[in-house]
């Protein structure tokens, strides 16, 4: 099962921290996330799973997902700033 406040904290340190967000508001968000990850390609949601520790263990480097996924630093920057920016737009048509 995924580690929703690992997945919501990792999120929110990454660009939603701009804000302050109501207890209603952060539950919200987190559900939202959640069945936006569904709709990710493979590649953005596996990069997203490891990056927030959404499968157990530890959230993992850009490093150590580029050895995972078989990529270069470079690509997995690439990947996370696109899994990113799909997230925010698909959270932003939630």
């Amino acid at each position: 099962m995924p580690n929703k406040d690992m997945l919501l904290k990792r999120l929110l340190e990454i660009g939603a921290a701009h804000f302050s967000l109501t207890k209603e508001q952060r539950t919200a968000l987190e559900t939202t996330i959640h069945s936006s990850l569904g709709k990710l390609n493979p590649r953005e949601k596996e990069f997203i799973k490891l990056w927030c520790a959404l499968e157990g263990g530890y959230a993992h480097t850009l490093k150590e997902i580029a050895i995972k996924l078989k990529t270069t630093e470079g690509g997995v920057q690439h990947l996370k700033d696109t899994a990113i920016q799909n997230l925010e737009k698909l959270l932003r048509k939630e």
